[in-house]
């Protein structure tokens, strides 16, 4: 079973107000300074047309607990 890892680092910076509807669509819910984000997946066939899909997705941004 294929396992696939992915880990990004992404540093935001935005001088307007992140607390709007804008703010949060630009920053693409991830807050103003260094975040973290990941992913891991299986995928697994079962049969001759059925696959099992497992995935996890991640992040950490500044102020805010991992999820």
């Amino acid at each position: 079973m294929p396992l696939i890892a992915r880990f990004n680092y992404i540093e935001m910076t935005y001088n307007g107000d992140a607390n709007t509807q804008l703010g949060f669509e630009m920053l693409e819910a991830l807050r103003v300074g260094a975040n973290y984000t990941w992913n891991l997946s299986a995928q697994r066939s079962l049969g001759n047309n059925m696959q099992l899909n497992l995935s996890y997705d991640g992040r950490k941004s500044p102020g805010s607990p991992t999820i």
